[in-house]
């Protein structure tokens, strides 16, 4: 009895994969990175002077790679391996211990990544709704605030996030428009060279729109 089971699980299962459509394409995305304001206070021991550096914004975010879909009847998963950059602002405050403020400058980061994620739900007729993980691999950050003699960098060189969207397709045109929590803080890859280890810690959000063309 457990034979015939299994047998008949296999052909189901065979069944199934067979008749799936499977679609490849590219895609592109502009997103909006949402993290609240956070500030971070350095203090020298030889310096009167105090710095706040304080996390300001982040610029959209942009993105374009590869997809890769598949649909077994009112079942889907699609798998996304894209390439983003963004921007973020930080400004430095230096101020004296009477918190008389002497000057305020501005710093921008340029963020890389690698990204690849994995969505999956359910679907009726042309709408697609699912969730899924999104794994992030650094690539680079091209950062201003290497120029202070306070700043280094403690890189995560892997984080993740979790996904939510809802996907429509036109034949090989294909528009999703998702919500991601990201695993990381805007300023979490930022160590002071005072001997803390004290980071950023609010983490990021993005509303992404995608469109993608499939073959």
């Amino acid at each position: 009895m457990n034979l015939k089971f299994l047998l008949i699980s296999l052909l189901v299962i065979s069944a199934t994969v067979l008749s799936a459509q499977h679609r490849f394409g590219v895609k592109a995305s502009y997103g909006h990175v949402e993290s609240r304001t956070e500030s971070r206070l350095i203090i020298k021991d030889d310096q009167a002077v105090r710095l706040e550096l304080t996390y300001v914004d982040s610029s959209p975010m942009l993105a374009y790679g590869v997809f890769s879909q598949h649909n077994f009847g009112w079942v889907w998963l699609q798998n996304d391996l894209t390439y983003s950059t963004f921007k973020q602002e930080f400004s430095l405050k230096s101020f004296i211990e009477t918190d008389e403020v002497l000057k305020t400058d501005k710093y921008f980061e340029t963020n890389k990544y690698i990204d690849f994620s994995v969505m999956s739900g359910i679907r009726f007729n042309r709408f697609r709704y699912g969730v899924g993980p999104i794994f992030h691999f650094f690539g680079s950050i091209d950062s201003e605030l290497s120029e202070l003699d306070f700043y280094s960098q403690d890189i995560r060189w892997i984080t993740a996030g979790f996904q939510g969207g809802i996907g429509y397709d036109f034949d090989n045109i294909h528009i999703d428009f998702k919500f991601e929590s990201i695993f990381r803080a805007a300023g979490d890859h930022i160590k002071f060279n005072d001997g803390r280890i004290v980071q950023f810690r609010k983490r990021n959000q993005l509303l992404s729109l995608a469109v993608g063309f499939s073959f």
